[in-house]
């Protein structure tokens, strides 16, 4: 131990951890995110000892990781280790060395190591990958015959044991004609064996990490053997290096103030995960006790007496552990507990749930695989479920007789595959998504297109009225009237039968698109506009007597449609205003100042790109909707988010913030301020950046309670049915509350005293319609 005990770290007192400030994400982890989300290409070279413990290192030594350690190791003896990155980065290289030297090992040879929880085991991982040497792990309860089978299938050079087992390996060891070298870990020698903690001793710290593709072996792992002998698994560098990334943040909520204290033996899969690579990638601390045997007490005493903040244990030892009162130990540092490798019983889950308070998080995943399912921290648990998919995987139900259930979107496919270039993500909360892609929009609207020309009988610079509530076919009717030039008309769903009419006969719309909720309604004031030519129904429920069904068109419309060339100064969408100085006044927005604003505007006012998912959650029937979730995110190919709610439910609201990678959410400062009144500490919103409010002003103390309870600013925004968006509190700039921040091109906002009013004008965009021409030209007063 007298190497070890030189890099015990004593600056790190125990409450100067519990009381560490709460870090900012990976900015490690962040680069690999989309890679494991199938976004990006995986690079053909990666190595996670060099690309991401030497990265941490170099953090660590500029101050920009907390002053904590790495890897933190205990026993019952009284014994500790603790290791800052840099620590590891040292010692993993002299251990490198030893393999490359005395042991005589090369790239991709493969050594089997079967040692228990000890500090040398994780120099060994972490030097196997600077060596692109291939570890296998094995679990300290292997026999003789079973390290026999795994030397002779693996065809390994070296294996490295402690003094328990090296007795057995003499006893097989020409019985293995590949064995070339044998490592023990002890304080003794041994005949015939290289004692590692000596070699490590005079080795030198000078090793240049092995350049590995990231498609080069990393570890193999054996099977349990449940159907048969144990199979090899090969993991590669970028499957476990780049593969638990996702896993680490979402499912585990890791940050460089983390402490993670996972129970598993270093033989099993689960350590590679917790104890390895999803804590470091993060820039975490691996807790480790080294238990020979599970022993409860020790255990809740060990979570008590240390700042653990994330536990993870099979369901048996949770089973173990309720059996004690727990009531009697006090937890002051944990906040999330996993488990995983057999189901958890419920009672067990209850149990622990009502005595700690905190709930366990379940999760599957295979030797062959990384996890696969996890229950998210902040999702609502249900006992008995293993959660939702991780990426990349795509997990599908199917029945008897290999019938595989399909959504309505046709042939499944990868998660990957699936996700990758999304335009639209539609849910109901009860079980109903869709996603399509950028193309499958295209074709979609294309059909309709198709509709509206031929069976509705609409030609370029006709009107469509569509009144429909949060469903994909209201994007679909949307982009199919600007593919044919139709001048679409929104309507909210509250409107009554004589809000209808007055829109119909003022607009003199020749169409109009709703649902079976509003058929009733049109057809009570339907005689008294003649002009109304073709009423289209979305509908699932059947067909209805003088009106086209849309659902029956669109399985049978061809998708060949040809685009009309609109000019920039077209009309494309009409607006009501609310009216609330007189009856609603017709707004009229032309195809360049909605289409093309956002494209010429070099940093406008939303500032997603194509890797955010934006939630709008305004209702289809105002134009916020045109400008959050249609016009400003496809542009630059953002995923549109929508949630089909009926009706505000701040419960629905924060809950899906929490299951769904949302990055950006708009809405009004009503539901902001009805969000604040829920306890947001018990929600984690891991996905979500950038929070704006538009439509009324937002009250200051809604703003700071938002940023107190979530670390997150709302960005306010202003503007009118006339012009769309003409301020904004954009990214980046220091928030005010109460302002609406600065212009938004092509608009020049001023301050200006009621007797100063006409001495400038507002410059007019190019594109705009004559209604935001006047409005931009009459200067108004902004407080």
């Amino acid at each position: 131990m007298a190497l070890l005990k030189f890099f015990w770290s004593l600056r790190s007192p125990r409450l100067l951890l519990h009381q560490a400030k709460r870090h900012l994400a990976s900015p490690i982890a962040s680069q690999y995110e989309a890679i494991n989300q199938g976004e990006k290409e995986v690079p053909e070279y990666f190595n996670f000892a060099s690309d991401v413990m030497d990265k941490w290192t170099e953090l660590e030594k500029e101050g920009k990781r907390p002053q904590e350690a790495a890897f933190w190791w205990v026993n019952n003896q009284n014994e500790e280790v603790k290791w800052s990155y840099e620590d590891l980065g040292l010692l993993s290289r002299k251990a490198a060395n030893v393999l490359s030297g005395p042991c005589g090992l090369q790239r991709s040879d493969r050594v089997l190591m079967v040692l228990p929880r000890i500090p040398e085991w994780w120099l060994l991982v972490l030097a196997c990958t600077r060596a692109g040497i291939v570890f296998i792990p094995g679990i300290s309860q292997l026999t003789v015959k079973d390290i026999t089978y795994r030397l002779q299938a693996s065809k390994a050079k070296c294996v490295v044991v402690s003094d328990t087992l090296a007795p057995g390996v003499d006893s097989v060891a020409s019985e293995c004609p590949s064995l070339r070298t044998k490592v023990i870990v002890s304080d003794r020698g041994r005949d015939g064996w290289l004692n590692f903690k000596d070699l490590l001793q005079t080795a030198s710290a000078n090793h240049t990490c092995v350049k590995t593709k990231s498609e080069d072996p990393l570890a193999i792992y054996f099977t349990s053997g449940t159907t048969g002998t144990p199979k090899m698994v090969v993991h590669s560098h970028c499957s476990y290096g780049i593969g638990l990334t996702i896993t680490g943040r979402v499912c585990m909520q890791l940050s460089p103030t983390s402490v993670m204290w996972n129970l598993s033996d270093p033989g099993w899969v689960k350590a590679a995960w917790n104890c390895v690579f999803a804590p470091w990638m993060y820039g975490a601390c691996v807790f480790i006790h080294h238990l020979p045997q599970f022993e409860p007490k020790v255990i809740l005493n060990t979570l008590a007496s240390y700042p653990i903040t994330l536990f993870c244990a099979p369901p048996t030892g949770y089973r173990m552990l309720v059996q004690l009162d727990l009531t009697r130990y006090k937890f002051m540092s944990l906040n999330h507990c996993v488990t995983g490798g057999e189901p958890l019983n419920p009672e067990v889950y209850e149990s622990w749930k009502k005595q700690t308070g905190l709930d366990i998080h379940e999760g599957y995943g295979q030797t062959e695989t990384v996890a696969i399912c996890t229950n998210k921290k902040g999702m609502k648990i249900k006992p008995g479920s293993m959660g939702t998919p991780c990426p990349p995987y795509d997990v599908q139900i199917w029945e008897a007789g290999a019938y595989k259930l399909r959504s309505n979107l046709g042939e499944s496919s990868t998660w990957m595959e699936f996700c990758k270039d999304v335009a639209l993500w539609w849910i109901n909360g009860r079980g109903g998504e869709v996603r399509w892609s950028f193309e499958e929009l295209g074709e979609l609207s294309r059909k309709v297109a198709n509709i509206l020309s031929d069976q509705c009988s609409l030609n370029r610079g006709d009107r469509l009225l569509v009144i429909l509530p949060r469903i994909p076919e209201w994007w679909l009717v949307t982009t199919a009237c600007i593919r044919t030039g139709i001048t679409v008309i929104p309507g909210t769903t509250q409107l009554t039968a004589k809000d209808i009419q007055y829109r119909l006969q003022a607009s003199k719309a020749k169409c109009i698109v709703t649902t079976d909720a509003l058929a009733p309604l049109v057809e009570s004031i339907a005689a008294e506009n003649y002009g109304l030519q073709a009423k289209l129904l979305v509908s699932s429920g059947g067909r209805r007597e003088g009106w086209l069904n849309f659902n029956d068109l669109l399985k049978e419309a061809p998708a060949d449609h040809t685009c009309v060339n609109t000019r920039t100064e077209d009309p494309m969408m009409v607006y009501f205003t609310s009216g609330t100085t007189g009856s609603p006044k017709m707004a009229e927005l032309s195809q360049g100042s909605l289409g093309l604003r956002p494209i010429v505007n070099k940093r406008y006012w939303l500032d997603t790109t194509s890797l955010d998912v934006m939630w709008c959650t305004a209702d289809t029937g105002w134009v916020l909707t045109s400008l959050g979730a249609v016009f400003n995110p496809w542009v630059r190919g953002t995923c549109v988010f929508v949630h089909n709610m009926p009706q505000v439910e701040p419960s629905t609201i924060l809950n899906t913030l929490s299951r769904f990678p949302i990055t950006t959410i708009l809405s009004a400062p009503t539901l902001f301020r009805m969000l604040v009144q829920n306890d947001l500490s018990s929600y984690k919103f891991m996905s979500l950046q950038h929070c704006i409010s538009a439509g009324e002003p937002l009250n200051p103390e809604v703003m700071e309670q938002w940023k107190k309870k979530t670390g997150l600013d709302i960005h306010e925004a202003y503007g009118q049915t006339e012009t769309g968006m003409a301020c904004a509190v954009l990214k980046g700039m220091k928030i005010k509350p109460g302002s609406m921040g600065k212009a938004c091109a092509p608009y020049d906002v001023q301050l200006q005293d009621l007797c100063q009013l006409g001495a400038r004008r507002n410059p007019v965009f190019a594109g705009s319609s004559p209604a935001e021409a006047a409005a931009a030209r009459a200067p108004r007063r902004f407080t």
